[in-house]
């Protein structure tokens, strides 16, 4: 009789883990709808009832998780079911699991922290990088680590950019700062800090990269021609000059910028290598460089991995300064110029502003914010 009962106690405390198992997954996040005449229907499963359509754009509340479906709510209407490949997800309702849990500026441990949420606390999250959570914090935004905050279907959120400034993040006032790939099999660039994002380039062990931004366990990096981010995992932070940076480029570099003067005026002409009649950016700069027997790659973004890279503050005449200028904004080279010396370079430009070979300044606001990396080529 007991074996009976136990038995019929255990099969009651399974179903009971079955149910729950079969109730769907609770949610309270805000999403918009991504496609045109998308069904919302009356339960989720495709036999069901639709009960509207919707179109991009519009926002729906998401009250569960149901399978492949989303509970949503619209215009008053929460018995509504939706694809979840139809809905991006915009923000999530998470609560504190935790006393003093750090709220902090930038995804990183090593900055200050900006103040600290107790148990219970809500936040809505926006969005997930790396191993931190990005929140609404004081009409800003601010990040906590993953595991202090309970909220469901953070793995739905949009992967956000968040990189913390080199300098912020414990840098050397006194040097700059690179990284030196340790990975014996080499290291992916990937185009966002997360291991399911596409891979860039690959960088073979002991290359020397240029250090942009810290993001906790990734690092946005510069080398190669790509701009992407690496694990930290797998590199050597340095501070200083990266050994066999070539010490300056001396005479050589001032002839070649007094050479490159003379050609002020010549239009731009896509394509082009003649420093008279016409020239693009890279070929102004393979021309000029041709002059002094030094043979470059013909396009900019190639251009770049024919010299040894510089940090912005190691620049002096004859070095070559690159930028992403295609509109993209994804840190992409699709540009350079010569640097001239005292904050200048000179370029074969196609804006209508400046057309043509011209001497611009390097504090110019459109080419500091396209700035991407530079390199010394003898």
């Amino acid at each position: 009789m007991k074996l009976i009962k136990k038995l019929a106690r255990t099969a009651l405390i399974s179903a009971f883990f079955s149910i729950l198992a079969a109730l769907p997954a609770s949610a309270d996040a805000s999403g918009v709808v991504k496609g045109s005449n998308v069904n919302a229907r009356s339960a989720p499963n495709t036999d069901s009832q639709i009960v509207t359509r919707l179109n991009t754009g519009d926002s729906v509340r998401i009250l569960s998780s149901s399978g492949d479906y989303f509970n949503v709510s619209y215009n008053g209407n929460s018995s509504l079911y939706i694809s979840k490949d139809f809905v991006s997800v915009k923000s999530i309702h998470g609560v504190i699991a935790g006393s003093a849990v750090n709220i902090r500026k930038y995804p990183s441990t090593e900055l200050d922290v900006m103040a600290q949420a107790e148990a219970g606390d809500e936040f809505e999250i926006l969005g997930r990088t790396g191993e931190w959570l990005e929140i609404a914090y004081n009409g800003d935004t601010a990040f906590i680590w993953k595991d202090f905050i309970d909220a469901d279907l953070l793995s739905a959120l949009p992967e956000v950019s968040a990189a913390v400034p080199v300098a912020e993040n414990g840098a050397d006032s006194g040097g700059s700062k690179y990284a030196v790939v340790n990975a014996p099999s080499g290291l992916n660039v990937r185009s966002l800090p997360s291991q399911g994002a596409s891979v860039l380039a690959a960088y073979p062990s002991g290359t020397t990269i240029d250090l942009l931004g810290d993001y906790g366990e990734w690092l946005k990096v510069s080398g190669g021609g790509s701009v992407g981010y690496v694990s930290r995992e797998f590199v050597s932070i340095k501070t200083g000059s990266p050994q066999g940076y070539p010490s300056g480029t001396g005479a050589l570099g001032s002839e070649v910028v007094e050479y490159a003067k003379q050609f002020v005026g010549t239009p731009y002409s896509w394509g082009g290598t003649n420093l008279n009649s016409g020239v693009d950016c890279s070929g102004f700069v393979y021309a000029v460089m041709k002059h002094f027997g030094v043979n470059l790659n013909r396009s900019s973004v190639t251009m770049a991995n024919n010299g040894i890279r510089l940090h912005k503050d190691q620049l002096q005449a004859g070095d070559l300064v690159f930028f992403d200028t295609d509109g993209a904004n994804d840190g992409h080279i699709s540009h350079v110029g010569i640097y001239m010396g005292n904050g200048y370079f000179i370029q074969s430009s196609s804006a209508k502003r400046s057309w043509g070979v011209v001497v611009t300044s390097m504090s110019d606001p459109y080419y500091v914010r396209t700035y991407v990396t530079a390199c010394r080529v003898f």
